[in-house]
């Protein structure tokens, strides 16, 4: 399986002025950041919120600050699996700036961003979110220094499959670890804060200047979200069902 590394902590694309937008978790956020520094990072609210705030708070976090849109060098996004509302307020939002502004974009599959969130002391660890209907999504990463690297592509399984691959040892936490608990700990598996599964703006940033500085680039024209719907058809399409 193709492995991805992308740190988290060692930035080294010179200074930029980056504005980050997640929008498909629980809870969204933004975020300003230069030379992979935060500067400011704002919570959008639940998911009933995001809409009204997500442009006041884009607003807030450049102009209040003493910056014009136009000092902006990236603009990155978080582009799922995640709330599909959420996920096509947010990218809208990002790809129209990043052709207004004539700037870079990059986007950030959330599950990349959510290891962050995983106390230092964890060497391996999975989000799991709930899909409904006895399924779950998940993907699972290794820690390699300052890094968090991928380990396999997001799956869409029944929790005691998808337990029984995600190697032993590994922290597992999300809305699908909440919601099949015994299937995770039946498998050896230590369960985390589901709270941890609410991917930050802020991180998003980060992964997105060292996708950039790596040379990824996304086009504003074509760049699509990635809904957990949308896996799941993909998964049945490729099994035949």
């Amino acid at each position: 399986e193709r492995l991805r590394r992308f740190p988290s902590a060692r930035i080294d694309s010179g200074p930029m002025l980056v504005l980050a937008l997640e929008t498909g978790s629980a809870q969204g956020s933004v975020a300003l950041l230069e030379d992979g520094r935060v500067l400011a990072e704002e919570a959008l609210g639940d998911r009933l919120d995001q809409e009204r705030n997500l442009v006041p708070a884009l607003e807030s976090l450049v102009r209040d600050r003493g910056f014009e849109p136009a000092a902006l060098g990236l603009v990155a996004a978080g582009t799922g699996p995640g709330s599909f509302t959420g996920l096509r307020i947010g990218l809208a939002c990002a790809k129209t700036l990043a052709l207004a502004l004539g700037k870079d974009l990059v986007g950030v599959p959330t599950f990349d961003a959510l290891p962050a969130n995983v106390p230092a002391s964890a060497e391996r660890c999975a989000p799991v979110l709930d899909a409904r209907r006895g399924r779950v999504f998940g993907a699972w990463f290794f820690r390699e220094g300052g890094s968090w690297v991928r380990e396999t592509e997001d799956l869409w399984l029944a929790p005691g499959e998808l337990a029984d691959r995600i190697p032993k040892g590994a922290l597992v936490f999300g809305s699908g670890a909440a919601a099949y608990p015994d299937a995770f700990r039946s498998a050896g598996h230590a369960l985390g804060n589901p709270a941890w599964a609410i991917a930050r703006a802020s991180e998003i940033g980060r992964l997105g200047i060292a996708r950039h500085a790596a040379g990824m680039r996304a086009d504003p024209r074509t760049l699509e979200p990635v809904y957990l719907c949308r896996l799941a058809v993909e998964e049945k399409l490729a099994g035949g069902a």
